[in-house]
């Protein structure tokens, strides 16, 4: 193999997906994620996400029986994540507790998830990246941890071990519940990686993110309230009100064409619809007062 397919760091890819990520087809851990292909290679991980930061959440001491007789073992748990989103969970199991850690970090790095963050509380406004978009619940053993979206400025109402993993998965607002053996760090880990493992592999519904839609326009409409309130005035200043009435959709859209915003945009058209009503305001009053009804005379 030349030297050309070799990167910096003495790394030969042998899979499909680490190929594409050292010819630049890949840019991002996102792409790669959802490129459908397996991540087998570490050094990958190392090339998307450098930096990842990694938390030892439990150390034990294992045995084996075999016929030389007893090997004793030391088994690693090894969370690792970006805090911004992604998160990685293994078990390594060797002689040494340092190699025994390594091998847990080469692990979870092929076990990366992408974890669905959003704000899911109905306490919270739409929009932020500081809980989770809805309920999720894993299991492992006999453990059940559910974490459940929490508003912005609650911080983390979990257990030690949870917490340390939400923390690493880039998740500030939560609160957690869990049933069972908790006192087993495994399982209470591993069913907590499981839980954002089944949120990320759920589908949003269309009806929910068409409602989240309309809320982050909403939102934007009454931020941009003053803005529409001066575009009615200038417009009501510079043209007759008989003339806005008759020609009233082709004065809106000759207005929006002079500052150059494009109509068709979903934002626009909902201030259109705002300038809409305002106008059959106006229209209503020129009928009542500027149009009176002649007065029958005997």
């Amino acid at each position: 193999m030349s030297q050309s397919q070799r990167n910096s760091d003495g790394w030969t890819p042998r899979t499909r997906l680490g190929r594409m990520v050292q010819d630049g087809d890949v840019a991002s851990m996102e792409q790669a994620l959802n490129s459908g292909l397996p991540l087998k290679e570490p050094e990958l991980v190392d090339q998307l996400l450098p930096g990842l930061d990694d938390e030892v959440l439990d150390i034990n001491m294992v045995q084996r029986m075999t016929d030389s007789g007893r090997r004793v073992k030391f088994r690693c748990v090894i969370a690792i994540g970006n805090r911004d989103g992604y998160l990685g969970y293994a078990e390594g199991r060797d002689d040494q507790v340092g190699s025994a850690i390594q091998k847990a970090i080469d692990v979870a790095k092929l076990n990366l998830i992408s974890v669905d963050r959003g704000s899911g509380s109905w306490e919270d406004s739409a929009g932020g990246v500081n809980s989770l978009t809805r309920n999720a619940e894993g299991k492992a053993g006999s453990v059940t941890v559910e974490v459940i979206p929490a508003p912005q400025g609650l911080g983390l109402a979990a257990a030690e071990t949870v917490s340390n993993i939400l923390e690493l998965a880039g998740v500030q607002d939560a609160w957690t519940r869990s049933n069972g053996n908790t006192r087993t760090t495994v399982n209470l880990a591993k069913a907590t990686y499981n839980a954002l493992r089944n949120a990320s592999q759920s589908r949003t519904p269309r009806r929910a993110a068409a409602k989240q839609r309309e809320q982050e326009v909403s939102e934007w409409c009454k931020q941009s309230f003053s803005f529409v309130v001066l575009s009615i005035w200038v417009v009501l200043s510079r043209i007759r009100l008989q003339c806005l009435i008759s020609t009233e959709w082709t004065i809106v859209r000759s207005f929006l064409k002079r500052i150059h915003i494009a109509a068709w945009s979903q934002r626009w058209m909902t201030m259109l619809h705002m300038v809409n009503r305002v106008l059959r305001c106006f229209r209503r009053y020129s009928n009542d007062v500027l149009s009176p009804k002649p007065v029958m005379t005997l």
